[in-house]
């Protein structure tokens, strides 16, 4: 699975504040921020995989 980058716009500034509370507020994702203030949405990383 590959990550999702959303870009930011500059002018769309997010705060480190802001950005705690989205990421707590969607827990299930695992999201970080880059150097070049792009927002990242990773791929979980192991963990089971149940087959039906």
């Amino acid at each position: 699975m590959n990550a999702t980058t959303l870009e930011i716009p500059s002018y769309f500034i997010v705060s480190q504040e802001q950005f705690e509370l989205l990421a707590n507020a969607n827990r299930d994702l695992r999201l970080e921020r880059s150097p070049n203030e792009e927002l990242v949405i990773m791929p979980p990383t192991g963990g089971n995989i149940i087959l039906s």
